[in-house]
């Protein structure tokens, strides 16, 4: 683990959690680079903010195997096992029903056989990979935001989740303050 990351400086007040904050970053160089994503920055003209775009390449995730949280300035992607999640309607899309001879589905799964009863040649639900090159194993991406930016929305499109963040102009305000004598 590395050690703990100190501003040493008279003039650098109140800088703790910003501290804390680089030993995380130091802590996150350590992550798979699965799944691989894009950072994107545009320049929204009308209202002035920065508009910072997530993407993630998660091929072969339904929504419901991702989650996106914010839990302080900590913007975390899980991405669940998809073995592990029951398939929707209770069979994979484009499994095989045909029945074959002798009444047996060899390599179907659920497929009606003679008699009209199910019977699972394969694990029920489960499909027998031929090739399998997309990877859908779990997950876990972590991302620091600073205290200005906030998250607008998770788009899952075509294999890609799109995390979109802003980042507003920040108002400039001149404080005077005022000096008093004693």
């Amino acid at each position: 683990m590395p050690s703990m990351i100190r501003i040493n400086n008279a003039h650098v007040l109140g800088f703790e959690e910003f501290e804390k904050t680089l030993d995380h970053i130091a802590n996150l160089q350590t992550e798979s680079g699965y799944p691989p994503f894009n950072i994107e920055k545009k320049l929204n003209k009308t209202n002035e903010e920065t508009i910072l775009n997530i993407t993630l390449a998660v091929a072969g995730f339904t929504a419901d195997l991702l989650e996106v949280t914010v839990e302080g300035r900590n913007l975390r992607v899980l991405g669940k096992n998809a073995d592990a999640a029951p398939v929707a309607g209770g069979q994979p899309e484009g499994a095989l029903n045909a029945p074959v001879a002798g009444g047996q589905s060899e390599g179907a799964l659920n497929a009606p056989v003679v008699g009209g009863q199910s019977e699972g040649a394969l694990k029920k639900d489960k499909a027998e990979f031929l090739h399998q090159g997309i990877a859908t194993r779990q997950f876990k991406k972590n991302f620091i935001l600073a205290e200005t930016i906030e998250v607008a929305s998770a788009t899952l499109k075509d294999g890609l989740l799109i995390i979109k963040l802003r980042k507003p102009e920040p108002i400039k305000v001149l404080r005077k303050i005022p000096i008093t004598t004693a």
